[in-house]
């Protein structure tokens, strides 16, 4: 029974996958007033995950990976709304990895991402994502040899104290996979929480993690925790800068420790 169930459950991650990336697009029918009444405008800083915003994002991010090995990235990103309740994201990475002896950046895994939020209101949010991060690496080890399907479901909930909490759960599942790679199955749970500070210039975001692969029958947990601040008006829109370290737990942690710092033009 326990292997029956084992050979099972990749397709049951695919599905999940395929099923969460298209969920955007399947509700965008709905009516805007379908989620009831909504919660009180306020400024936008990026941190809620229930209001898009324009972004222009570049952020570098150094991973330890175990052993000696290491990554860096250099990411440009960039989203733009499409009305109240969706928005389009893109993702260009440019990696460097040491773990076949060669230096430089090269192109990553280009990704693209549209979501929709079919429901907010005082209290509640919920938000569906879709993404596909597509084997365009310039090199085997600046990517996952294959497309990656993720789908995300969030419900994001607004409490008294003006804090946000926003538990995610993220199905990834790969297709086209090179030879000699492994297969991308995984499901990943995600306890966003943003707290109220009383300085609205900055802002603080706690993210722990829980991450479970399917091929291989690991996991693994982490902690990201994210401090920034609002210093000024460019372009008409509100820019940011923030840094993001955190921490990989378990035997099978793929890293140990990473540090990200970049800069956001929000608004604009």
């Amino acid at each position: 029974m326990k292997s029956y169930l084992a050979s099972r459950l990749p397709r049951l991650s695919a599905i999940m996958a395929v099923g969460l990336a298209l969920a955007p697009c399947a509700v965008l029918a709905q009516s805007d007033d379908a989620g009831g009444e909504a919660q009180p405008a306020a400024e936008n800083n990026g941190t809620d995950p229930t209001k898009p915003v324009s972004l222009a994002q570049v952020y570098w991010e150094h991973f330890d990976l175990r052993g000696d090995l290491n990554q860096d990235t250099l990411m440009l990103r960039y989203e733009q709304p499409l009305g109240d309740r969706s928005a389009l994201r893109a993702s260009v990475p440019f990696v460097s990895n040491n773990g076949a002896g060669r230096d430089g950046m090269v192109l990553g895994d280009v990704a693209v991402r549209f979501l929709h939020i079919p429901v907010v209101t005082k209290t509640h949010g919920i938000v569906l994502q879709g993404e596909v991060a597509f084997d365009t690496a310039s090199r085997a080890e600046a990517g996952t040899g294959q497309t990656v399907l993720n789908g995300t479901f969030i419900y994001a909930m607004f409490l008294k104290n003006g804090s946000i909490f926003a538990p995610a759960w993220k199905q990834s599942h790969g297709v086209g996979v090179d030879a000699g790679r492994s297969r991308v199955s995984a499901t990943t749970l995600d306890f966003y929480y943003v707290p109220k500070l009383k300085d609205k210039a900055n802002f603080v975001t706690v993210d722990p993690y829980f991450v479970y692969n399917w091929k291989g029958d690991t996991a693994y947990a982490g902690l990201a925790v994210t401090g920034g601040r609002t210093v000024g008006k460019v372009f008409g829109g509100a820019l940011q800068i923030y840094v993001k370290p955190s921490l990989v737990f378990g035997k099978n942690r793929p890293g140990n420790w990473a540090i990200e710092t970049g800069v956001k033009l929000l608004n604009f």
